[in-house]
């Protein structure tokens, strides 16, 4: 239904925001480490000034950016939420889930019309061939669906991140050694820019690990009442 497909819109825009939020902060935490690394060194005036910005960096991080990417994120997820309990006819957790959110703010991102091509992949949400079994079975189905491809995406996001995090501080690294640069020198010019970004890798990593720990054991729980479904067939 078009009320349906409205909540997957705003879910994927409240999303997109908080990717776009957090593009904007990885391309400003990758140009610092490689401005010092590239043209730092050839300038004194520049050093604490990359020093400076990042310090101020890692500070909007956590005081600003990560709290409206936290925010857009929390909405995405009601909206989603809200999307399963009435397409899968489930009673809404206000004490687990808090309130609904409001018409108006998902109004306030859906108000363009919807493309053929968001149409056709927004229809395929969820598998055809699970309207074909009873609700019951549908609802384990979908949810499995839900967590497995969440854990699947959360597990390459983390250590796709961390790899390249250290592989890119491990090149830095080599090239402030290979330029001849001095202890003082590589944590100024090196370790200092790369801190906002090690702080991101970091955060984000720990925080998908617990959350894949969470949705294995949301799982285990789902697979439990499969089996008992299929006892009951």
């Amino acid at each position: 239904e078009e009320k349906r497909l409205d909540l997957l819109r705003a879910q994927r825009a409240y999303y997109r925001r908080a990717k776009r939020l957090q593009t904007v902060f990885l391309v400003c935490a990758l140009a610092l480490p490689w401005a010092s690394s590239f043209w730092g060194p050839d300038d004194t005036q520049v050093r604490p000034m990359l020093a400076l910005l990042s310090v101020f960096l890692l500070l909007v991080d956590i005081g600003l950016a990560t709290r409206l990417q936290r925010d857009w994120i929390k909405t995405a997820a009601r909206i989603q939420e809200q999307f399963d309990t009435e397409v899968l006819g489930l009673p809404w957790n206000q004490f687990v889930v808090g309130s609904k959110v409001d018409p108006e703010s998902i109004r306030s991102v859906t108000r363009k019309p919807m493309t053929d091509q968001e149409r056709t992949a927004l229809l395929g949400w969820y598998e055809q061939c699970v309207g074909s079994v009873p609700l019951s079975v549908g609802r384990l189905v979908c949810q499995r669906t839900n967590i497995t491809y969440d854990m699947r995406v959360r597990r390459g996001y983390a250590w796709g991140c961390l790899a390249l995090a250290m592989l890119m501080f491990l090149g830095f690294l080599f090239h402030g050694i290979h330029a001849g640069l001095s202890l003082p020198d590589l944590i100024l010019k090196v370790i200092v820019p790369f801190v906002p970004l090690a702080a991101f890798v970091l955060r984000e990593h720990r925080k998908q690990a617990d959350t894949v720990e969470t949705l294995t054991t949301l799982k285990a729980e789902v697979e439990k009442l499969w089996a008992k479904a299929l006892r009951q067939r």
